[in-house]
């Protein structure tokens, strides 16, 4: 029994020694392992020397390309479109042209009454000639610019009875003519407006007849000279493009007529002042 106590023995503090050793080991903290070396910087690109090929260059990667839905299969909802910042929105511009504005083909018919003053040089004296008489006025054109009108125009009036008056003595004559032919020009200063000025130049003829009765004048008359018109009216529209109104308006001539029978030429200056009712298309 001693014997196998004495064999035992050296085998249990063995196994002892071992457990204890094994315990103390899981108990130390592991050694700390040293950091990795960094990884050595890559070289620059070298230029290939001549004759040597170029090094090749790393790829780049293709961009990324959108998905497109397999056959049969519905295409991916898109999402909402981003909203675009609000901008105020503009005012309206004013029409130009149209209905109701003066552009375009150009037609004047006018008419009014005239007085009519004019200065007779005679070779021993001044006659003056006065009447009264039915102006008109008929006009033609297109417009070239906003409100401004070009044109040709005929201006006249007609003295039924003018009166001669030379050294205290005055006789009734014949019918009389003063009429105008020539471009004109007529501007609104509003294209949607009515008020206007309107000027002209071009010859005028002038013709007078003789009295039944009185001694003045002993011979009909006629000839002609310079003219100029000049004009202020305002017109109201009363369709798109008709429009109505009135017109005054001031005619002066000079020139000279010429005798029927003596064929004597007299100077002869005056001015007509006419009150017309217009009305225009335009």
């Amino acid at each position: 029994m001693r014997t196998l106590e004495k064999a035992v023995s050296p085998l249990l503090v063995a196994a002892l020694t071992l457990v204890v050793a094994r315990a103390r080991a899981q108990e130390a903290p592991p050694p700390a392992q040293p950091a990795p070396a960094p990884p050595p910087a890559a070289a620059p690109m070298q230029p290939a020397a001549a004759g040597q090929p170029a090094p090749m260059q790393p790829a780049q990667p293709a961009p990324m390309q959108p998905m497109q839905p397999a056959p049969g299969e519905p295409a991916p909802m898109a999402g909402p479109a981003p909203a675009a910042a609000w901008q105020p929105a503009a005012a309206p511009k004013p029409a130009m042209g149209g209905a109701y504005t003066h552009d375009g083909f150009y037609l004047r018919l006018g008419i009014g009454v005239g007085s009519a003053s004019f200065t007779v040089k005679e070779p021993s004296t001044d006659v003056d000639v006065t009447g009264i008489g039915p102006s008109v006025e008929i006009a033609l054109g297109g417009t070239v610019a906003p409100g401004l009108v070009l044109g040709g125009g005929i201006y006249g009036t007609s003295l039924a009875s003018p009166e001669y008056k030379a050294q205290g003595v005055t006789s009734t004559g014949g019918a009389a003519t003063v009429s105008m032919i020539g471009p004109f020009l007529d501007y609104y200063f509003d294209p949607t407006g009515g008020f206007h000025l309107q000027a002209a130049a071009g010859y005028t003829a002038l013709n007078a007849l003789k009295a039944d009765s009185d001694p003045y004048p002993s011979e009909d008359s006629s000839g002609g000279g310079f003219g100029l018109v000049a004009g202020a009216g305002y017109e109201a529209f009363v369709g798109e493009e008709w429009s109505v109104g009135g017109l005054a308006r001031i005619q002066y001539m000079s020139g000279s007529v010429e005798g029927a029978d003596s064929g004597n030429e007299r100077d002869v200056s005056g001015t007509v002042v006419s009150l017309l009712f217009t009305a225009t298309l335009h």
